[in-house]
This record gives C-alpha cells, sequence and structure tokens, in this order.
C-alpha cells in the first residue's frame, strides 16, 4: 500500500512539474493577455493595459458575469495610446468572439496598428460579412477561409504568423485561408 501511495504521489509531482514547464513555456514572449476578469488590464505582468472606450462587461462563454465585453458595433472599443510591439513576423493574436449578426461590413476583434479606411499599418483580426478576415496594412484584406454560420455563438479566432507565413484558426481548427503576404510594422493606434 506505501509503494502504491509513494507511486502516486510521484506521478502527481511529475504532472505538477510538467504543468508548472508548460506554462512557464507559455509565458515566454508573451506580450499581453486580457482575461477580462472585472476589467481590461493586462494580466501578462508587462503593463500593457488598455483603454475602455464605451466597452460593457458581460457574461463569458461559460456564463461567468464580467468576464468578457460586448460592443456596440460602432463607437465601443478598447483601445491603446501606443503598440505594444512592432514585429510583422512570429506572433500570434487570438480572440474569443460571439457575433450577434453575421452581415455586419466589418467587426474587428484584435488589432495592432490601425486602419482608417484609407490608410493603415500593422494587421487585424474580425469578421467581415460572415467570413473571418484579417486586414494587413500595405496589403489589404486577407480572407481567412472560414465562414460564421450561426450568431450569437462563441468561437474561438486565431491568427498566427510564423516564418513568412500567416495561418488562421477557428474553434482549434485549420481554417483554409492562409497568406505569405507582409503586413506593414504596427506605429501608432488612431
Amino acid at each position: 500500500m506505501k509503494l502504491r501511495s509513494l507511486i502516486i504521489a510521484m506521478a502527481l509531482l511529475i504532472i505538477s512539474l510538467a504543468v508548472a514547464t508548460a506554462q512557464t513555456f507559455i509565458t515566454n514572449g508573451l506580450v499581453a493577455y486580457y482575461p477580462f476578469n472585472g476589467n481590461a488590464n493586462d494580466a501578462s505582468g508587462n503593463g500593457n493595459n488598455p483603454n475602455n472606450i464605451q466597452a460593457t462587461l458581460c457574461a463569458d462563454r461559460f456564463g461567468i458575469a464580467n468576464s468578457a465585453y460586448t460592443f456596440n458595433g460602432i463607437n465601443n472599443f478598447i483601445g491603446f495610446a501606443s503598440v505594444p510591439m512592432n514585429q510583422v513576423d512570429n506572433w500570434t493574436m487570438t480572440a474569443w468572439v460571439k457575433p450577434a449578426s453575421t452581415n455586419q461590413d466589418q467587426t474587428i476583434a484584435v488589432a495592432l496598428g490601425f486602419d482608417n479606411g484609407n490608410t493603415g499599418n500593422g494587421y487585424s483580426l474580425g469578421i467581415y460579412l460572415g467570413q473571418l478576415r484579417a486586414v494587413f496594412g500595405g496589403v489589404g484584406d486577407i480572407i481567412g477561409g472560414f465562414a460564421f454560420l450561426s450568431t450569437n455563438q462563441w468561437y474561438q479566432v486565431i491568427m498566427s504568423r510564423k516564418s513568412g507565413t500567416t495561418s488562421f484558426y477557428v474553434n482549434g481548427m485549420v481554417a483554409p485561408g492562409s497568406t505569405t503576404a507582409t503586413p506593414q510594422t504596427p506605429t501608432a493606434f488612431t
């Protein structure tokens, strides 16, 4: 019986060490993390806290109150005074989105840089007329290859760029869109 307890204790220790190692790996190179746990502050420890411009706290995908934000699609957003990084390669951005409509002209979920409709820099990820879409400054629209067929459903959207290729994922599955186009360096939010 003591041997079995020791084996179980050793297994738990190994699992604990593996989890600790994995967590260190996950946060290595992390620029910002926004869990929306009652506010929009950066929980990575890097101090990349944004400004909340009229976005409203709401329940997240698990029904936990004050753990997500809702936006009116017109003038609500969470933004920054300056960009927290200026990389154009080897980065990943992700967001959980719950579209209220799939026929909106443009809904940006997450962005680094700006696009005022005429000029822009950096990159953004969102929904355009029901399609997963990215906007790359200096390049234009890139369709991510996924159609949002349902409203009021949570989706995890990811745009990841590695070694010159940008790939898209929805709910952990690869979306068919990808690109080797390079966005302009993010320099400002306006």
